[in-house]
């Protein structure tokens, strides 16, 4: 008789009205809008669910931050199928991303020490304190132990484990002054200067994996993952070995195993002076007005040394591309991802066996967006470019089947927005289509990046978008975002696009509206 499947609980956490909308399908909100701490990250909502939630001891339960289908690739619905799989024979089911940083080192701890001088320090100085000494410098982990990011799914048995480990770290860095909570509240270089309590935080769960037997894990294979900004990304192979030699000693105990994994990681400090250097390639310039980035799947200018963050997507629905051609669905089309964000576009068409052969490009104005290795080493995006749509020269859209503009529009002022919607419209050739999302009210946008391209400008009316006449449409019901499909027909009714800048075009304005016209916001897709 076949087991019975586990329940699972996925949850995403939002801290924001932006992370919010970018919930991904499948995933329950751990809602963390308030955000009272955010010196804790991730560890605040999911300690406040842990302490006040009862749990389902037959149930799992994963948390994970917004950033986990961008490192990862997977959705909910994919997540779940997996520790089903996994559920007979595990009680935490691990999905780390960046496979070169658990790989290359001999554990997580020393990964951080890499990082942050003085980790492995107070992280010892912690065990000794509350009576859980371990030798922290010499435990291997392979990628059955190997924790990034707080992204794992668990019983809640090893949730209970988990907590009282971290409520003893939180009780140091809360409580009084002392040389130990100095230690671990030392802010370090990560974006904000983050303080050193969240990354021993999220290295709680590899300790525990590896020092206490009784759990059993399985991993997801990390390596189709995003792997790190390091030059360890550059070196795959390498890390396919280390982590099978680091697999192989915890196995069997012998010493040549790990002797092997010593000279792997010897020949790498010694790579750049045994292999020839690389052509040199032009630095990504933040302040040039448009440059390609990647050109099939090759960086063509090399990304600068730096902490690359991008918080912010689209909530317009991406999934109608694949209903624009239904009788040309096994053609490899092509689609330009015009201010691609996070990537979700990419990442839903290549990953979807109706679209995987189609070809995604993207062109976005957020410096930090470009340096997001992952869209293009995963083969999401095959050629981006840094700059403005503007700098996209007529003859390059016409090659398109499709131009993607999602959640853009409403960033500009009603001139300029016309004026790019016509071009657009303009570029289309007669079995092409824009593909365009927006909210159907002035939508006030917190700035989740600095510039002046995050904000706002404009609200556009339903109306003024159903007057081009759309092949098809939808409405979400949760956002009031409109997700319209136009063909080169649509240019001849540009005049009746009449965008509106006042805020007072609210949400409640915006669902009148819809109503006037006789719809109904209720996530249907209409076709004309």
């Amino acid at each position: 008789m076949d087991a019975v499947r586990p329940d699972i609980h996925l949850f995403q956490i939002a801290y924001s009205e932006a992370t919010l909308a970018a919930v991904e399908p499948g995933f329950a909100v751990l809602d963390n809008l308030a955000n009272p701490r955010p010196d804790w990250f991730e560890y605040w909502p999911i300690r406040r669910f842990l302490l006040e939630q009862p749990l389902d001891e037959a149930a799992f339960y994963g948390f994970f931050s917004p950033k986990f289908g961008q490192k990862t690739s997977l959705t909910a619905q994919q997540v779940r199928d997996f520790v089903a799989a996994a559920a007979p024979r595990a009680d935490v089911v691990l999905f780390s991303p960046q496979p070169d940083m658990g790989a290359f080192f001999l554990n997580v701890f020393e990964q951080g020490e890499t990082f942050d001088p003085g980790l492995i320090d107070a992280c010892t100085a912690l065990l000794e304190a509350i009576g859980r000494p371990a030798p922290l410098r010499e435990l291997v982990m392979d990628s059955r132990q190997v924790v990034f990011s707080n992204y794992f799914v668990a019983r809640p048995a090893f949730w209970r484990e988990w907590l009282a480990l971290n409520e003893a770290l939180f009780a140091v860095c809360e409580g009084p002054e002392s040389v130990l909570r100095q230690a671990l509240c030392q802010p370090t270089s990560y974006r904000g200067a983050a303080q050193r309590k969240v990354f021993v935080q999220e290295r709680m769960a590899s300790l525990l994996l590896v020092t206490q037997p009784r759990w059993r894990s399985v991993a997801h294979d990390p390596f189709g993952f995003g792997w790190s900004m390091s030059k360890l990304r550059e070196h795959p192979m390498d890390a396919f070995v280390s982590d099978a030699l680091k697999l192989a000693w915890r196995e069997q105990r012998f010493p040549e195993y790990l002797s092997a994994f010593a000279n792997v990681r010897e020949s790498l400090r010694n790579a750049p002076a045994a292999v020839p250097a690389p052509p040199a390639v032009p630095l990504l310039d933040r302040e040039a007005a448009f440059q390609p980035v990647v050109r099939d799947y090759e960086l063509v200018a090399a990304i600068p040394p730096g902490d690359y963050n991008f918080t912010g997507n689209s909530v317009g629905l991406k999934g109608i591309v694949q209903h624009v051609f239904p009788a040309r669905r096994d053609e490899v089309l092509t689609l330009l991802d015009i201010g691609f964000g996070q990537g979700d576009l990419g990442r839903l068409v290549k990953t979807s066996p109706v679209s995987a052969h189609w070809q995604v490009d993207g062109v976005e104005g957020f410096f930090d967006a470009c340096c997001n290795t992952a869209l293009f080493e995963q083969r999401f995006y095959r050629n981006v470019w840094h700059g403005l749509a503007s700098g996209i020269p007529p003859a390059e859209l016409q090659r398109y089947d499709m131009l993607c503009l999602f959640d853009v529009i409403e960033h500009l002022e009603a001139p300029a927005a016309r004026a790019l919607l016509a071009s657009l419209l303009e570029s289309l050739g007669e079995h092409s289509r824009l593909v365009l999302s927006t909210p159907l009210f002035f939508w006030p946008q917190a700035h989740q990046n600095p510039g002046d391209l995050e904000e706002h400008k404009i609200g556009i009316p339903a109306q003024s978008l159903l007057a081009l006449q759309p092949r098809a449409y939808h409405i979400s019901s949760r956002y009031l975002v409109g997700t319209f499909v136009f063909s080169r027909e649509s240019l001849r009714h540009i005049e009746h696009f009449q965008p509106l800048s006042t805020p007072a075009f609210d949400f409640e304005a915006g669902l009148r509206h819809l109503q006037q016209l006789g719809l109904q916001a209720d996530d249907v897709l209409y076709l004309g």
